[in-house]
């Protein structure tokens, strides 16, 4: 009965894939399997198994599972989200720069590194230094300065 309502994913996958892998009390052993809801959907649970044997008052393997549908689904949707972000963001002809709260480099584009000269995965992870609006490439011209776009504080998100 309990066969037919789990979907196994994968050779180690469902509850019977725990039973060989708990070896000793102090390591558990986890797994991911999909399970028929009584609804008819399928719920994604997670099982973490313990070998109790050598305890007198269980003797026994205990397994408690819990449904991570939810976090399965949004991780699937970040990563779908995320997927088109870096689309998006290396499609553009603008240089974009993202840049961490401690000042270095998280992300580029091909725009911004063919702008400022540099190949984009030589930039990532080194601090990137407040160019002042004068300094540009030879190509470009430098804003007025009563003209200069205005630039976000990164710590209270205003204008500068």
């Amino acid at each position: 009965m309990m066969r037919e309502c789990i979907h196994v994913c994968g050779p180690e996958a469902g509850p019977s894939g725990l039973t060989g892998r708990v070896e000793g009390p102090e390591l558990p052993a986890i797994a991911t399997f999909r399970c028929k809801h009584k609804h008819g959907g399928w719920r994604v649970l997670e099982s973490v198994g313990r070998n109790r044997l050598d305890d007198l008052s269980v003797r026994g393997i205990v397994v408690t599972s819990r449904d991570i549908t939810e976090r399965v689904e949004a991780e699937a949707r970040l990563l779908d989200n995320e997927q088109r972000y870096r689309t998006v963001v290396s499609s553009l002809s603008e240089a974009v720069l993202l840049v961490a709260a401690d000042a270095r480099l998280h992300a580029t584009n091909d725009a911004a590194a063919h702008t400022f000269g540099t190949e984009a995965a030589a930039a990532i992870g080194k601090r990137v230094i407040a160019l002042p609006h004068q300094v540009v490439p030879g190509e470009c011209r430098p804003f007025p300065l009563g003209r200069r776009p205005p630039r976000a504080a990164p710590r209270e998100g205003r204008p500068g």
